[in-house]
């Protein structure tokens, strides 16, 4: 068809470029289409095969936001083009487009669009600046009713007027501690961290914030400083409000003001309960640590873990040139125009997928670099017995200490043949990086895969057991309940004895073995008995019993992450165990002063973890960065109570004498170990009714007061009573959930294998 010039200089300026020859056969596949006020052009996920460029009338472009609700972001007048988005970034349209009067627009087929992309490049500049400015309003439009609530068109209007844009490369600062606090920032995309300077001088991270949510707000309200650095961990896109700008906005729209205030004290309530909140990670980058890492293959798999919890992507340099259909397009240079292609079509796939992988190139490229920039999360995968050293494209990608302080948190996974026992020689490969956590994963493994993907979605599943004594032989019927309902442990901690049964799950003993091999290491405590000057056991043979059943294992190889704690009785402060050899950190861990000599450790003495903290689920909490938490507690509230045959004072001599007389009435005192025992936990259990249970998902005290913490013959039944109430516990908690209930059939099943095994190991 032929159009008049005036629509063709108009078409032109559209498109970037002003040549009249190429022009004029652009024109020869060029359609007119008069649209109705009221008719849809196209709708919000309709397949994209053309763009449009309005002659006469107007349209009105809305989308669905975060909240269900349909509105109104935006109105295209004559002369400016609709529809180039994913004509340029390849998808389904984002947007519903209606004609707000009789409309009259130019259409261009898919195929004159990637003509004009290989013929004029520089063209797709001024396409994919516009095409990047309505991304950014859509996103915008979709998550300010979490910020301001509910936004009609004008009240819209008055937001885009008061914001200004700004875009934060990865590892810039926003502000920093003590800055002047004169606005507030939207995070319409990326991702950011805050930290605050420790008296020590030291950084520590204490939150990050993710696309949606708002920070530095409190300076619209107080005007006080920043009480934190926040930096980017990925390329990010902001809008500022400043204060004249938010009270300008706030007289026009009141409602926003408590809008923003719930927003706000939500926000600090969540904090100071502990509440987890949903995981806001969208892009993860994989990178291999070596030339012969199957990081394709991985990538397949952690997509299919993650499409479980989330739709998920895998995008590789080759899948992003297909799905946009022009070869070598992942590889372009930051600065060439077709740059702007790949950002905005990454943009728009985490606005339709809950989780984009991004799988990096085995070398150093423009699209590995991109991984890493567009990256959440970022995990290096190894092959677990190649060379540890960091090669050239971690090193470029992440840094020889693998997180600096505002990249996006590392993983390391560790790939291991299917038919590995155990793991082995992983420090060789934590020591020259810093990352947030390790993963060994079996090939072949869908278990092994799911519990990375878990991890990376925040929604992990972890434990917490307390110490207790023999009262701990408890934690191994929980854990069989947790088992049965179909709840995949995913991390695991604990102190004193919980340290030991939590372990000794993690090397994936089974109950039955945990209660042979604990029955050896506890069971016959009274032959350790030693001349009482430091302890009343020397330690020696219970130490060698611990270490003979345990090996010589380290805590970093274990499939599951797992941690213990000690109390530093020359700091007066709390150790946390996370490597070295698992035996000597639960001799650590349940080394009761008095009972067991305290462990000498560069100088210091450790002694029982349960002084400082006899059930860590807040510590869990921290390390796991979400997900759920189960915290078991063999401790009780009230303990010791007999009816003693003494006021202030009595004689040790006339208890032995007691004891030893065949003819005389035994007096019924509480034994010395008990009681030291019991002194080193009040002060943990009392803090546990206050900060240390907030954010803990399901807690389960098991009623086990009627055992001395030295019966470890009663195993048996502590073992059944903590079974029995850990499963009515946990079914009333699902329930609650609406989470299904275990099969009937399998459970019945698995609870006969679990009482027969349990027999027999006892009868062993």
């Amino acid at each position: 068809m032929t159009l008049p010039d005036d629509a063709l200089a108009r078409l032109g300026r559209a498109l970037g470029t002003e040549d009249a020859a190429w022009l004029s056969r652009l024109a020869l596949e060029l359609t007119v289409r008069t649209v109705p006020a009221g008719t849809a052009l196209f709708r919000q996920g309709d397949p994209s095969d053309a763009m449009y460029v309005v002659e006469r009338g107007a349209l009105e472009v809305c989308v669905t936001g975060d909240d269900g609700r349909d509105a109104v972001v935006g109105r295209v007048e004559a002369g400016e083009p609709v529809g180039e988005m994913q004509i340029l970034s390849g998808g389904r349209r984002t947007a519903t487009v209606v004609a707000a009067e009789d409309t009259v627009l130019t259409r261009l087929p898919r195929t004159a669009v990637e003509a004009l992309a290989r013929e004029h490049p520089e063209a797709l500049r001024q396409l994919g600046d516009a095409m990047r400015r309505r991304v950014r309003r859509n996103q915008l439009v979709a998550i300010l009713p979490s910020v301001f609530g509910t936004l009609d068109e004008a009240a819209l209007r008055d937001v885009e007027a008061a914001v200004e844009w700004a875009e934060l490369p990865r590892g810039a600062a926003l502000f920093a501690q003590g800055d002047e606090g004169a606005s507030a920032f939207v995070l319409v995309s990326g991702r950011l961290q805050a930290s605050v300077r420790q008296p020590n001088g030291a950084d520590k991270v204490v939150g990050e914030i993710a696309h949606g949510e708002m920070v530095g707000e409190m300076a619209l309200f107080t005007g006080e400083p920043r009480n934190a650095t926040v930096r980017a961990l990925r390329d990010s896109t902001l809008v500022r409000l400043d204060q004249a700008a938010f009270e300008r906005l706030i007289a026009r729209n009141p409602p926003a003001l408590m809008a923003l205030t719930r927003s706000t004290i939500g926000r600090l309530r969540d904090v100071q309960s502990g509440a987890v909140r949903a995981s806001r990670v969208r892009s993860i980058a994989l990178i291999a640590a070596g030339s012969e890492v199957p990081l394709g293959a991985f990538a397949h798999d952690l997509t299919a873990a993650l499409d479980a919890i989330g739709p998920a992507l895998h995008v590789s340099a080759a899948e992003l040139d297909r799905l946009l259909g022009t070869p070598g397009l992942s590889e372009v240079s930051p600065d060439d125009p077709r740059a702007a292609r790949i950002g905005a079509w990454i943009d728009d796939q985490e606005a339709h997928f809950r989780f984009v992988v991004l799988e990096a190139d085995p070398t150093p490229s423009p699209w590995s670099t991109r991984c890493a920039r567009y990256a959440d999360r970022v995990l290096v995968v190894a092959r677990a017995g190649d060379d540890p050293t960091p090669g050239p494209l971690e090193r470029a990608l992440v840094g020889a200490e693998g997180r600096g302080s505002a990249d996006a948190a590392t993983s390391l996974v560790l790939l291991h043949p299917a038919s590995t026992r155990l793991p082995s020689g992983t420090k060789r490969w934590l020591v020259p990086r810093r990352v947030v956590r390790h993963h060994h994963v079996r090939v072949g493994r869908a278990d092994d895969v799911a519990r990375v993907a878990r991890f990376v979605a925040e929604t992990a599943f972890g434990v917490a057991l307390s110490g207790g004594g023999a009262r701990g032989f408890a934690h191994v019927g929980v854990l069989q309940a947790l088992d049965e309902a179909g709840l995949s442990v995913d991390m695991i901690c604990g102190t004193s004895m919980g340290a030991c049964v939590s372990a000794e799950y993690a090397l994936g003993w089974d109950p039955p073995t945990m209660v042979v091999e604990n029955q050896k290491i506890f069971g016959r405590w009274q032959r350790d008995l030693t001349f009482p000057m430091l302890s009343l056991l020397g330690g020696h043979r219970s130490g060698a019993r611990l270490r003979e059943s345990i090996g010589d294992i380290q805590i970093e190889d274990l499939w599951l992450p797992y941690f213990c704690v000690s109390s530093n009785l020359s700091r007066a402060e709390m150790m946390i165990h996370d490597d070295g050899p698992i035996w000597l950190a639960l001799r650590a861990s349940g080394g009761l002063p008095g009972v067991f000599p305290p462990v000498v450790h560069r100088g210091d003495l450790l002694v029982d973890g349960g002084f400082l903290r006899n059930l860590p689920a807040d510590l869990l909490r921290d390390r796991m960065g979400g997900g759920t938490i189960v915290a078991v507690d063999v401790s009780a509230e009230l303990d010791l109570q007999f009816e003693h045959p003494y006021e202030h004072s009595i004689s040790g001599w006339r208890i032995l004498w007691s004891r030893m007389n065949p003819f005389a009435t035994s007096i019924a005192t509480p034994s010395l170990a008990a009681i030291l025992q019991r002194s080193g936990k009040i002060a943990s259990v009392a803090m546990q009714r206050d900060a240390l249970l907030h954010g803990v998902d399901l807690y389960v005290r098991i009623p086990v007061q009627q055992f001395g913490m030295l019966d470890f013959a009663a195993a048996r039944s502590i073992i059944e009573t903590g079974y029995a109430t850990a499963r009515t516990k946990i079914a009333e908690w699902l329930v609650a959930r609406g989470a299904p209930l275990p099969d009937r059939a399998h459970v019945r099943e698995r609870q006969a294998e679990f009482r027969e095994a349990i027999a027999e190991s006892e009868s062993a």
